[in-house]
């Protein structure tokens, strides 16, 4: 009996203690969600309560692949500046962004977000998560020389080779139906960054099909901006590590073995040409260099940015030009009255197509290929954007989808309009009001996009060509390509199918 009593009562005591504990617990989460909701320093943010209580809602936007779309829904509804967590805000004027990238000469940086830019698969960071402003700059000084205007140029013979092949390759296999276009871009695109970093092809036009390295760093993306995603939960996200561990672990070992693989075999073979790579190795000094895991975690972004953005731009605007056949007549006249042949367009002869400028421009802008925006985080003693205070410890972004969606920014921004970027006689009173700096699609600042050189001389070189070459038909099973496709960072694409005929 005397046992049976002792265990009742260390039952009873049990039962009372997580009580306690429970209670305690619910007290904790109530008063912290009224502190978010009245006291905090961004209590006067417009934006959902409950997104002032928790970041879940974010998350859950993100994990479902739908976040620049949900932003964009809440900028509608709220004005300039949301808040979307207890910490976070968003903004989607063009002049909160520029004081969020310290655009403006002499204008502190902020430092990129760890929880979204955490540290690279193999243990290092690249040109784009550098955790600091003087590794950034370290990497961009010696990678600046290879993306200016004046080295891409040196290299069109590259990218021509490409291009040709390209245009071989869909003139052999246009009778057979409606090709997607969404992989013969990637193919192109990453058969180019792949030569101009490795010196080597990846081989995806011939075999008409993903290198395997490449596949392998796509399937990481999707996790790695999931996984950044549940930052904000360590616990969570401790318990999603541990049910998953042998998928995410093998995946990672997979994709940083097959980037040391390419970077060793580069530096082993000697370069028949100089590559983006030969800027990487090089070493100015004894603080002036990049070490071999700095070297790979790089190459990955290379790719990645130097394929993608390219790809997406290309494959968004031929699905805008084949929806609207006023703008595709126009741009096909242009581009085939300005050309008598084919070897006449290059580089430079491109950059005479006014009305491919206008064209390029509204495609970056209602379909940016790059949406996350640029999360950085305020520190010291805050930082005034968008006209207010924001307090330190808070994440702020200007995500790129809703800057050049808004309608604040932009009239009729649901529209696919080229017109809106013509100067001067041409000018439509229409488009006055347009904020042209809103449309950010390789961000700002001493951060911006390395390759978005290399990215304009494809994307007009490429669209150039294949219109030049081809007559197009949109295919009845792609024809609301563009809705409903997901984004994590990047646009997860469907096939975009199109009839081709070759012009004789």
């Amino acid at each position: 009996m005397g046992f049976g009593l002792a265990s009742s009562l260390s039952g009873n005591t049990l039962i009372s203690a997580s009580g306690i504990v429970m209670g305690l617990g619910t007290i904790t989460i109530i008063c912290k969600a009224v502190y978010n909701l009245i006291f905090h320093p961004l209590s006067k943010v417009p934006g959902p309560r409950w997104n002032a209580i928790s970041s879940i809602p974010l998350l859950l936007a993100t994990f479902a692949g739908n976040q620049p779309f949900y932003l964009h829904d809440l900028h509608e509804k709220y004005g300039d500046i949301v808040r979307t967590g207890p910490d976070s805000l968003s903004f989607a004027d063009p002049d909160a962004a520029k004081e969020l990238y310290a655009e403006r000469p002499g204008a502190p940086e902020l430092r990129k977000d760890p929880l979204v830019y955490p540290v690279s698969l193999n243990g290092s960071f690249s040109i784009l998560n550098a955790p600091n402003h003087a590794d950034h700059n370290r990497y961009r000084r010696l990678l600046n020389p290879g993306f200016s205007d004046r080295a891409i140029r040196d290299q069109e013979s590259v990218v021509k080779l490409y291009v040709d092949l390209l245009m071989q390759r869909l003139r052999e296999n246009a009778a057979r139906g409606p090709q997607d276009m969404v992989a013969w871009f990637n193919w192109t695109t990453f058969d180019i960054i792949g030569d101009l970093t490795f010196n080597q092809p990846f081989g995806c036009l011939e075999k008409s099909a993903y290198h395997p390295w490449i596949t392998a760093v796509f399937q990481m993306v999707k996790t790695v901006v999931i996984m950044s995603g549940m930052g904000r939960y360590p616990l969570v996200k401790r318990i999603i590590l541990f049910v998953f561990k042998k998928k995410i672990e093998a995946a990672r070992m997979k994709s940083t073995e097959f980037t040391k693989a390419m970077v060793d075999h580069r530096v082993s073979s000697k370069a028949e040409r100089i590559d983006f790579l030969s800027y990487a190795l090089q070493q100015k000094s004894d603080k002036e260099f990049m070490t071999r895991e700095e070297i790979e975690a790089t190459s990955t972004i290379l790719i990645l940015g130097g394929s993608e953005t390219s790809a997406t731009f290309l494959s968004a605007a031929t699905y805008y030009l084949l929806n609207h056949p006023h703008v595709m007549q126009k741009l096909v006249g242009e581009i085939r009255g300005g050309f008598q042949k084919e070897e006449d367009i290059n580089m430079l002869t491109v950059n005479q197509l006014p009305y491919l400028q206008a064209v390029i421009k509204e495609a970056l802008r209602i379909f940016p290929p790059v949406t996350l925006g640029s999360p950085r985080v305020v520190e010291g003693h805050g930082k005034a954007i968008g006209g207010i205070m924001v307090p330190s410890g808070t994440t702020v972004n200007a995500n790129f989808y809703v800057t050049s969606r808004s309608s604040r920014n932009f009239v009729d921004q649901d529209k696919f309009l080229p017109e809106r970027w013509f100067d001067g006689d041409e000018r439509d009173p229409r488009f006055e009001t347009d904020k042209r700096s809103a449309s950010i699609p390789f961000s700002l600042g001493r951060r911006d996009c390395i390759g978005k050189n290399l990215a304009h001389a494809e994307m007009r070189l490429i669209l150039v060509r294949f219109l030049f070459n081809f007559d197009l038909e949109l295919d009845e099973r792609s024809k609301d390509w563009a809705h409903g496709l997901k984004v994590f960072s990047l646009w997860e694409k469907t096939p975009l199918l199109v009839k081709l005929k070759p012009v004789a």
